[in-house]
């Protein structure tokens, strides 16, 4: 199994598409220390560069236009895919914060919660992922953005503060700071816990320079259209963030999955 994960990962990193699902546990790491896993976490993670991929911002509206992660994936053309931001509780699950797709903005930006802290955008050539208030770029440039929060690490450092008593199931999305991302979903810990293992080198190779979380618990959802793995939300959810090629003609199955069989 050990091998079977290196494989996965060193796949992720080279194959064309640059893009691969990969399980991460502590059985197949034994030597992994507190600081990165503990028996029976999991963290179901896909990997990608964005010079071949871009970011899809899905919004379910309101009555739901797809009803799962999975038909949203599938009618938007995207490989992976995962949950996406907060929303408020009323009768239209309006969006909390900033929500474009394909460069019309639905929903303008918000400010002074940890749940709207970050910017997760894609100007259309790279993504990028920023504190709210340091976005220099007019929402209206923007391809696809959509706001979460809170930030679990930056500059390479966990970030101070994160709530170390609830734990749940957490969703996130993470970046290197060079070009390399990943979307990911982990079994029930704190945030501060999560943090702790994305800063401490739970994924191995990929060194997390900054990663954001997104509106986990019951809402937490991921899908691999590659390989047909999935993890379903538990309750309806407004909106989803995609992984689609930016060149066009790429299948769902266009790079070898056949060794990023989830472990069982």
């Amino acid at each position: 199994m050990q091998r079977m994960l290196a494989l996965s990962l060193l796949l992720c990193l080279s194959t064309p598409l640059h893009a691969q699902h990969a399980v991460i546990t502590q059985e197949e790491r034994p030597q992994a220390t507190s600081d990165t896993l503990r028996p029976g976490d999991r963290l179901d993670v896909f990997f990608f560069r964005d010079a071949d991929m871009r970011l899809v911002v899905i919004d379910e509206a309101y009555p739901r236009r797809y009803g799962s992660l999975k038909r949203a994936l599938e009618k938007h053309g995207c490989l992976a895919g995962i949950n996406g931001g907060y929303f408020k509780g009323d009768a239209q699950a309006s969006p909390l914060g900033l929500l474009v797709h394909d460069g019309n903005m639905s929903q303008p930006a918000a400010s002074g919660s940890f749940a709207v802290s970050g910017v997760l955008c894609d100007d259309g050539k790279r993504i990028r992922l920023v504190r709210s208030n340091k976005l220099d770029t007019p929402p209206t440039r923007l391809r696809e953005a959509i706001q979460a929060g809170p930030f679990l690490v930056e500059d390479g450092k966990l970030v101070s503060g994160l709530d170390k008593r609830k734990r749940a199931r957490r969703s996130f999305i993470a970046t290197d700071g060079r070009g390399r991302w990943c979307i990911g979903v982990c079994s029930p810990m704190s945030l501060h816990e999560l943090a702790l293992r994305l800063s401490g080198g739970a994924l191995r190779g990929f060194v997390v320079r900054t990663a954001l979380n997104l509106d986990g618990g019951s809402s937490s959802a991921f899908a691999d259209r590659q390989t047909g793995y999935s993890i379903s939300n538990l309750k309806p959810v407004r909106n989803y963030i995609g992984i689609a090629p930016r060149r066009a003609g790429v299948s769902p199955r266009a790079s070898s999955a056949e060794n990023t069989r989830p472990a069982k």
